[in-house]
C-alpha cells in the first residue's frame, strides 16, 4: 500500500494484467513503459521485453530501452508478437494512429493488450487528451486492422465512485494540513468499502477504465 492509502488502482490494474497475461508471448513491446511495473508478471511469459517511452515522460526514465513517439514507432514491420500499453492512449494526440502503429509492428497472430481510463480525473496534465468508451475502444482496434477485440471494465460503478471520492479526499487533505494524518487510513478504508460494494451490486455503467485485447489476423 502507498503511504497515502491509495492502493486500489494498482490492485485493479495488476488483477487485470494477471487475467490476460496468458495471451502474451514471443517478443513483447511495452509502449509507454514508465517503470515497467508489470514486467514481473509478463516478463516470464515472453522471449524478450522492450520498454518504449516518449522523451517528455513524467515518469522515471531508468527503465526505458528505446525513446520515441508512439505514433511513429521506430521498429520494422512485424518486429513483435505482443504489444502492451497501459494507461497511455489517453496521453497521445491521435490514439487511432498509435493503434495503427502497434498493429504494424506486430507479427501475424500477434496480440495487443491495452488499458485505458474512462471515468477518471485529469492526470499528467497537460498531456491528457481523451477518454474512450468500450464501444469506442473496440472500434479503434478494428479500424487498426485488429480482430477478436474483447473489452471489459476495470471495475464497476460503485468501485469507480469509491475511487473518485478517495481521490477527492486526497486533494482536500493535501490542501488542509490538519487532515493529512487521517487521510491515509480514510482513503484505504474507502477503497476497501468500494471493492466490497462493487461485489454486492454489479453495475458497469461508470467504469473507471477498460482493459482490451485484440489480435492481428494471420
Amino acid at each position: 500500500m502507498t503511504p497515502d492509502g491509495n492502493w486500489l488502482p494498482a490492485w485493479l490494474n495488476t488483477r487485470k494484467v494477471r487475467r490476460f497475461a496468458g495471451v502474451c508471448h514471443g517478443d513483447l513491446l511495452d509502449v509507454g513503459c514508465g517503470t515497467r511495473p508489470y514486467e514481473p508478471i509478463l516478463g516470464p511469459r515472453v522471449r524478450s521485453y522492450v520498454g518504449f517511452d516518449h522523451p517528455d515522460t513524467q515518469h522515471d526514465r531508468s527503465r526505458v530501452d528505446v525513446w520515441g513517439d508512439a505514433a511513429a514507432l521506430p521498429f520494422e514491420d512485424g518486429s513483435f508478437d505482443t504489444v502492451v500499453s497501459f494507461h497511455v492512449l489517453e496521453h497521445t494526440e491521435d490514439p487511432g494512429k498509435v493503434l495503427l502503429e502497434m498493429a504494424r509492428v506486430l507479427r501475424p497472430g500477434g496480440i495487443v493488450l491495452l488499458a485505458v481510463p474512462f471515468m477518471w480525473g485529469l492526470h499528467e496534465v497537460p498531456r491528457d487528451f481523451f477518454r474512450v468508451t468500450p464501444y469506442g475502444m473496440a472500434q479503434l482496434l478494428e479500424r487498426a486492422g485488429l480482430e477478436r477485440a474483447h473489452v471489459e471494465p476495470m471495475c464497476g460503478s460503485l468501485g469507480t465512485q469509491g475511487l473518485l471520492a478517495s481521490y477527492l479526499l486526497l486533494r482536500v487533505a493535501n490542501q488542509t494540513p490538519a487532515l493529512r494524518p487521517l487521510s491515509a487510513p480514510a482513503v484505504a478504508g474507502m477503497q476497501l468499502a468500494a471493492v466490497a460494494a462493487d461485489r454486492l451490486y454489479r453495475d458497469v455503467t461508470d467504469a473507471a477504465g477498460y482493459f482490451a485485447v485484440a489480435a492481428k489476423p494471420g
